[in-house]
């Protein structure tokens, strides 16, 4: 009985990743795992938000890691998941990247670029997840209408 299972689990993730392009998931995952480091890298160099970094910055990339090892094992909620922390991400640390840059008014800070590479990197992953989602959502198979 387990062993059926555990075969049939193996088969549908077979299938899904034979539907979703797997170019897409490969990039969410290194996207994830890539932001998830440059954001513990970000704690030691800016000292200016290290209370959001210490509060929410760690939980943040332990979900980062968990999302990443998650993405592409058939999980489809994860691709939601992915999507949703991504973009809050993005919107966060652009505002911090933007007010750091009207407030020293150059772009070769090292803070500044710091949270401006986590903003780019939460968005292509925003961008790569939603692909992702788009694919997962037009290969649906749809339902016959029986007569």
């Amino acid at each position: 009985m387990y062993n059926e299972d555990e075969e049939e689990n193996a088969e549908n993730i077979k299938k899904m990743e034979s539907v979703i392009p797997s170019h897409y998931v490969p990039a969410v995952r290194v996207l994830l795992f890539t932001a998830g480091i440059v954001l513990l890298l970000a704690i030691l160099i800016d000292k200016g938000i290290l209370f959001f970094y210490l509060s929410i910055g760690i939980i943040e990339v332990v979900t980062l890691m968990i999302f990443a090892a998650f993405t592409g094992k058939g999980f489809k909620e994860v691709y939601i998941l992915d999507f949703g922390i991504s973009l809050i991400s993005f919107l966060i640390f652009e505002y911090f990247a933007v007010t750091r840059y009207y407030a020293i008014n150059t772009f070769w800070d090292q803070v500044f670029l710091v949270r401006q590479t986590l903003a780019i990197l939460f968005v292509l992953t925003v961008y790569f997840s939603t692909k992702t989602m788009i694919a997962r959502i037009l290969s649906k198979p749809k339902e016959e209408n029986s007569v």
